[in-house]
């Protein structure tokens, strides 16, 4: 397809993205967010005079809700939702643009391609582009966060790119820890294959990689990470250096919060009796057969073709165990999730009826 006519199908797939976003309804908890961003935005601004306090505030630092209220306000209050929407759809947009970089700089600019097309009309993803304030912003921070971890180790002896990495990868860090305290953890896989890289296999690092640089680049990173997450986590005011551990040690070990209802191919449980096995059930019935029958086929041809991966794609093995450790790492990381979730539950339940 020819670059002139990709354009025209980026274009009316905006186009139809944004007719979604302006039509699709709200969310349940759509407004839950705005009241969020409002209240910090509202905190910052009186500089602490106006400080009211709201459900679960302390374990979110609102930086991605505050900014997106700042741009709400700034049009008529009826419209708040479609506004909203069209903010969440533009850094969705942005989570699939990322996928296709990211996908080409591990393999090529083809496959980058096809993943952009594929993950744009899947409808796991796609039907959260718009209502999802959260997990889109999740998914956005992460992409883009191992691009540039990947762009930075190939390019790490630049000084005029690596600050630039350095200065977005902070910034993503804090938009998405401020919605997820934990969210960090999902990087592990990443981490640690970076980490391997740079001092043990040195396979896609620069040749000229400086092990004082990369030091010094951390502490720049975490610096800034921090200083934006601090501003706006207004519940950790108080005490900027230990606030911060008390509230994720009390999100951790506290009990469960949030909405106590999950649905799963259109049945309901109760947040402690969902099945183990939920994971794969929500994939397999929102994912499109065609995509079902490609994990399939991929498998089939994996096992049968190495020879032909290895030869088209440059360090195949190497980067396809990336990928793969980050599926087995989040699945585990899931069950032991759900696990220790179901057992808080079950004390908190058993508690309240003893109670009772």
């Amino acid at each position: 397809m020819s670059r002139e006519k990709q354009r025209i199908l980026i274009f009316f797939l905006i186009i139809f993205s944004i007719y979604y976003a302006l039509t699709i309804g709200v969310a349940w908890d759509e407004e839950y967010h705005i009241i969020q961003g409002k209240i910090t935005l509202d905190y910052l601004f009186s500089l602490g005079k106006i400080d009211r306090y709201f459900i679960y505030r302390e374990n979110y630092s609102a930086i991605y809700w505050t900014l997106s209220y700042l741009i709400i306000k700034q049009f008529p209050i009826q419209y708040q939702f479609e506004i909203s929407h069209l903010i969440n759809l533009f850094f969705s947009l942005g989570a699939i643009i990322g996928i296709g970089k990211l996908s080409g700089e591990l393999f090529n600019k083809k496959i980058g391609k096809i993943i952009f097309i594929i993950l744009f009309f899947y409808p796991i993803f796609f039907g959260h582009m718009a209502i999802n304030s959260k997990d889109t912003i999740l998914a956005f921070s992460h992409i883009w966060i191992t691009y540039l971890l990947f762009k930075y180790l190939k390019k790490q002896n630049r000084d005029e790119k690596t600050n630039k990495y350095i200065f977005y990868l902070a910034i993503l860090a804090a938009m998405a820890t401020g919605i997820q305290l934990v969210f960090l953890g999902a990087l592990i896989p990443t981490i640690l294959f970076i980490l391997i890289d740079i001092y043990l296999l040195k396979k896609i690092i620069t040749k000229k990689f400086s092990n004082k640089k990369f030091l010094f680049d951390i502490i720049k990173c975490f610096t800034i990470f921090y200083i934006l997450l601090i501003i706006f986590w207004i519940d950790a005011h108080q005490n900027i250096l230990i606030s911060p551990f008390n509230i994720l040690m009390g999100t951790i070990s506290d009990y469960p919060t949030g909405y106590p209802f999950n649905l799963i191919n259109g049945s309901y449980y109760m947040a402690n009796e969902v099945p183990k096995y939920y994971l794969l059930l929500s994939i397999f019935f929102k994912s499109p057969e065609y995509i079902l029958i490609c994990y399939f086929l991929f498998l089939i041809f994996f096992l049968k073709s190495k020879n032909f991966f290895k030869e088209k794609f440059i360090l195949f093995g190497y980067k396809i165990s990336l990928i793969i450790a980050i599926l087995i790492f989040l699945i585990l990381f899931y069950f032991l999730f759900l696990t220790l979730y179901m057992m808080d539950l079950d004390c908190f339940y058993g508690h309240y009826h003893t109670s009772v």
